[in-house]
């Protein structure tokens, strides 16, 4: 059990049924709260009545992506300081650079493995409760041999790149166990 998540609030912005059951399960066995939006348009609209302490949202949802909602969010006032967790399969160099763009505080990799989907959040949540909000400065980062210009504060990106880190890990153990 994560103990650090106990009575936390989430919402889970995710249109796949199935998938948006599974992750509520697994979030509720864990004593979380859950609150379930499957869209963009209704998480917008869920949020006007109750402030969550985390979102978790899928990227891939047809009319409002999750990057699109991120952004969204991150530009009210209010709502811009709850953490925002895209739940992405990541399989493109420019996918962290559109988590940077977007403002989402981190991402975790979409699998069915319930342990390893747990681990990440308790260590996004640990983090973000000593999260310095420094303000975003701009930097010029080289992604694929491109030159992207972003505003990001070094510990957002810090926290991003640990993240990508933990996901090769999980990544190369999952290969090496043949699964």
């Amino acid at each position: 059990m994560i103990t650090n998540l106990d009575n936390v609030h989430v919402m889970v912005v995710e249109d796949t049924m199935t998938q948006a059951m599974m992750i509520q399960h697994v979030l509720e066995k864990e004593r979380m709260r859950v609150t379930v939006a499957r869209s963009g348009e209704k998480a917008l609209k869920a949020l006007t009545e109750t402030k969550p302490d985390l979102i978790l949202c899928d990227v891939n949802m047809p009319e409002m992506d999750g990057y699109e909602l991120c952004t969204k969010l991150k530009s009210d006032s209010v709502l811009a300081k709850v953490p925002f967790v895209l739940l992405s399969t990541l399989v493109d160099n420019t996918d962290l650079l559109k988590v940077i763009e977007c403002g989402a505080d981190n991402f975790v990799y979409k699998t069915f493995e319930d342990e390893y989907f747990l681990q990440r959040l308790s260590s996004i949540w640990s983090s973000w409760n000593v999260y310095d909000l420094e303000e975003p400065k701009a930097t010029t980062i080289f992604v694929s041999g491109q030159r992207h210009h972003i505003r990001v504060s070094s510990q957002r990106l810090a926290n991003l790149l640990v993240s990508a880190f933990e996901t090769a890990v999980f990544h190369n153990r999952t290969l090496k166990s043949g699964g």
